[in-house]
């Protein structure tokens, strides 16, 4: 049945959100100290722990369209038709937050390693923000069917709102003290710009799939 073909790809969806900010929190060094220390013996050849690579998300993506083409070729209706647009989009947002992540990573550690005081509180007010996006992707892919969910997740959208103005203010205010040249504020600002881009793809993923959910409630109630 097109109905529980969906729901099964709504809980991949899910699946996928999790291994993507596991992958990220890797690669930004926010895994557990455990964690790390296993990761550093596998280059010893020794295989401890687990660890999720771009490949394995890409690979899960390609897995994710061929079961999304196949669901289309059932007889689906409008409703079922619009709910499956909906999980695939939030599919496609996830793999392209998890490239801009990764293409970010390098300027980010840069802005990092950098002697200037406001410089590493900016690079460790990224992994903060990253550390809270992850820790709302945990809770909410166990709670996926929450009724409060969309409450939720429009706070947790407000709270990436404002910690995007409050950096770009903070920068302003270094700027014109003299705290930062212009030339690094531009670093910053760009960085800001494209780590807050992705904050916003996964939240509005998860509320593409919570969407998804209500809409198949719905629809279900409706043919009862």
């Amino acid at each position: 049945m097109p109905e529980a073909a969906i729901a099964a790809l709504r809980r991949e969806i899910w699946h996928q959100l999790e291994l993507t900010l596991e992958y990220i929190a890797a690669k930004y060094k926010l895994v557990p100290k455990k964690r790390q220390r296993e990761q550093e013996h596998q280059n010893s050849g020794q295989i401890l722990g687990y660890s999720v690579s771009y490949g394995d998300l890409d690979f899960l993506h390609a897995e994710i369209f061929s079961f999304y083409a196949k669901i289309q070729e059932q007889n689906l209706d409008e409703a079922e038709a619009r709910q499956l647009e909906a999980i695939m989009r939030s599919s496609r947002s996830i793999m392209n937050a998890t490239k801009n992540f990764y293409d970010l990573l390098q300027e980010i550690e840069d802005i990092g390693n950098d002697d200037n005081p406001f410089m590493i509180k900016a690079y460790n007010g990224f992994k903060e923000r990253l550390a809270d996006l992850k820790t709302l992707v945990e809770k909410t892919a166990k709670n996926h069917e929450d009724p409060a969910l969309a409450e939720v997740l429009e706070q947790f959208f407000a709270r990436v709102e404002d910690a995007d103005k409050a950096f770009i203010s903070a920068c302003s205010k270094a700027v014109a003290q003299g705290r930062i040249r212009e030339q690094e504020v531009t670093r910053l600002l760009m960085a800001n710009r494209f780590f807050t881009q992705s904050n916003r793809m996964l939240v509005f993923s998860m509320q593409g799939i919570d969407k998804a959910y209500k809409q198949a409630l719905a629809s279900h109630s409706g043919k009862a």
